[in-house]
C-alpha cells in the first residue's frame, strides 16, 4: 500500500493558465473513480468497483504531476503504458483558444496513470520531469 501512486502527465505545449491547469489535473486525478462508478451496476458494492491498488490509493493518496512537451510525447507515454501493462486514462476537454476566436476545441490534455505500484509507473515515466 505505501508504494501506490497516481501520476498525472500533462501537455506543456497547450500553455494552460495555472487555474485551468490545476482544474484539469483535478479532473484527471479522480477520473478512475468516476469511470468505475459509471461502469458499475447500482447494486455493486464499493469494494467490488475498484482494484486493490485504487482502494489503497484512496487511503494514502500520493499524486505527482509530470509534463510532456507535445501531443506526440503524450501518445508515446500512452504506448509505454500499454507495453508495460500500466493502467491509464486519457483526459480530453474543450478549452478556449485564441488561435480560433469564438471556437472551443477539444484537446487531449493529458493522462492519469495508476493508481498502481510506483515502481511499475516509473517504468513508463522515469524520463519525464515534474511539470
Amino acid at each position: 500500500m505505501a508504494n501506490t501512486r497516481l501520476t498525472i502527465v500533462v501537455r506543456k505545449d497547450l500553455h494552460l493558465p495555472v487555474g485551468l491547469l490545476v482544474a484539469q489535473c483535478c479532473h484527471m486525478s479522480d477520473s478512475f473513480m468516476r469511470k468505475a462508478i459509471e461502469r458499475a451496476d447500482p447494486t455493486t458494492c464499493l469494494q467490488d468497483m475498484f482494484t486493490q491498488e485504487e482502494i489503497d490509493w484512496t487511503k494514502d493518496p500520493y499524486l505527482s504531476v509530470l509534463g510532456v512537451e507535445s501531443y506526440e510525447e503524450l501518445r508515446h507515454t500512452e504506448k509505454l503504458c500499454d507495453q508495460n501493462n500500466v493502467p491509464y486514462r486519457v483526459w480530453e476537454d474543450v478549452i478556449p483558444t485564441t488561435s480560433f476566436e469564438g471556437t472551443d476545441l477539444k484537446f487531449r490534455i493529458g493522462i492519469s496513470i495508476g493508481p498502481e505500484d510506483f515502481d511499475k509507473i516509473k517504468l513508463v515515466t522515469s524520463p519525464l520531469k515534474l511539470y
